[in-house]
């Protein structure tokens, strides 16, 4: 579809990849009772449609031959000509999205090839603004993305006008970029979205994810996110003097007994768990197996963890994923953006197409397998490969693959007669250490011979905290079991 270029550009040192358009505005009565009341106007159109809460209405009017909208406030009005036409396919229909602050946006549906997608906004008292091509919209926040151009992507905060802006040097699959891209999602400070691509002279579809700057949150709360990078994750290792990372493996037949009359009892679980030990916990780990097992319910139960953890906190999702590559990408997407994750726990079997698609999302972790501590690593990992055993391969083929800022590795804590000899082979790898308590590890050990000058080792507590009581004491017991192990591992600070 090819953009409309007579729009008016209005805002201070807006580039050619912008397009700020802006309609005639009308000053009305502030007592106006300019909101309609519900009825068809044309009988093509859809019904008029206003929002009581914010005092934002949309009202159709008839032209000659076409129809136009009239939006406002409740106090002013603007008309807009929108040429729709009644021969449009239903699915063409603006449909409507209200948020606060005055935004009105409507997204119009696809109809065959004439996929037309608006937003209309409102910023401060009486300035009305339109967007075409816009694929991507954050209620919460009020960010929009959109392309000006063939080539040319805009995300906009809609309040305050501020925005940033990409030019793709690429050749996607079709005549522009909008025509290829699906529909984009905001997450924790990303805009993701998937593309067709050509590559090797082949249609395939890519995820494309993209950090947004500070500057357009400006003068609003920032979504609720820490992307955690290394110096991040440092910083809070060294100001709680704690390396410990909670396992919340939660099992709905071992929680105790007065939580399961609680609408959701394993997030009640949860909950308590964190609030009992936020203070000593640098990281918490997602067991997703014990969610997934309660279907939609368990997927629900960890999102609502997943949003409760402090956001200076590091997440894992212990989902231990990998895959093909274009399976992988999916993985990776589902536990990077779908559930906003810092990190997730990959099993590199398969070799780097099946690890790489992690590595693409900036400031998130691939954990990869390393060394475990059950019983049957001995089948694969401890067996020889040429002149090296089999995870000693691993771990060196894997940490080319990336770079310490995005790499960690599981190494369980039960082996410690290799713990000494994985720290000389990546001196500086963060390392994800399970097996410490219940399965026989200690902290001692771990710390002296895995700890590197920015902290180095996440050490993983799971039964050693969560279950330590089963009553309704468990959260107090819980943070005791916590004081106790960051009490261990301060003296290496």
């Amino acid at each position: 579809m090819k953009l409309l270029f007579a729009f008016l550009v209005i805002a201070a040192g807006i580039t050619s990849c912008n397009q700020l358009q802006s309609g005639a505005n009308q000053n009305v009565d502030s007592g106006s009772t300019l909101i309609p009341v519900e009825k068809d106007v044309t009988k093509c159109m859809p019904h008029d449609t206003a929002d009581v809460a914010t005092g934002a209405f949309v009202k159709y009017v008839k032209y000659d031959t076409t129809y136009g909208l009239i939006v406002g406030n409740g106090t002013w009005q603007t008309r807009w000509r929108d040429d729709i036409e009644c021969s449009f396919p239903k699915a063409a229909i603006p449909k409507y999205e209200w948020s606060s602050e005055k935004v009105i946006a409507l997204r119009n549906g696809c109809g065959g090839n004439n996929c037309s997608k608006h937003v209309y906004f409102i910023v401060g008292t009486n300035n009305f603004y339109r967007r075409e091509n816009v694929f991507a919209f954050d209620r919460t926040n009020h960010l929009i993305a959109y392309f000006t151009d063939n080539y040319c992507m805009t995300i906009e905060n809609v309040h305050t006008l501020q925005k940033m802006e990409y030019t793709f040097t690429e050749i996607p699959a079709c005549p522009s970029y909008i025509a290829c891209v699906g529909k984009g999602e905001f997450s924790k400070g990303r805009l993701t979205f998937d593309i067709r691509m050509v590559r090797d002279n082949r249609d395939q579809i890519e995820t494309k994810s993209f950090s947004i700057t500070d500057n357009l949150y400006k003068n609003q709360k920032k979504y609720n996110t820490a992307i955690m990078n290394r110096a991040q994750l440092k910083a809070n290792i060294f100001s709680k003097k704690s390396v410990l990372c909670v396992g919340l493996d939660t099992d709905l037949t071992k929680i105790p007994a007065h939580l399961l009359k609680e609408e959701d009892p394993v997030f009640a679980f949860n909950k308590a768990i964190i609030d009992a030990t936020k203070d000593q916990a640098v990281s918490y780990k997602i067991n997703t197996a014990f969610y997934e097992a309660q279907g939609l319910k368990g997927w629900i139960s960890m999102e609502k963890t997943l949003n409760y953890i402090p956001k200076d906190i590091f997440t894992i999702a212990d989902a231990k994923r990998g895959d093909i590559g274009n399976t992988s990408e999916q993985y990776a997407r589902t536990f990077f953006h779908t559930y906003p994750f810092d990190s997730v726990t990959v099993a590199p079997y398969m070799g780097s197409d099946s690890v790489q698609p992690f590595l693409k999302f900036e400031d998130k972790w691939a954990i990869v397998l390393g060394l475990t501590s059950n019983a049957g690593s001995a089948d694969f990992q401890l067996q020889p490969s040429g002149d090296e055993l089999m995870y000693q391969k691993v771990l060196k083929t894997v940490a080319s693959w990336g770079t310490p800022e995005n790499i960690m590795f599981v190494i369980g804590a039960t082996r410690k007669e290799q713990l000494q000899e994985v720290r000389a082979l990546l001196p500086h790898h963060f390392f994800l250490v399970p097996g410490v308590g219940t399965q026989g590890g200690d902290v001692d050990t771990v710390c002296r011979n895995t700890m590197n000058e920015d902290g180095g080792v996440l050490i993983n507590v799971s039964r050693g905290i969560i279950y330590v009581a089963n009553d309704e004491s468990f959260a107090d017991k819980a943070h005791d079991a916590a004081v106790q192990y960051q009490k261990e591992m301060s003296v290496f600070f």
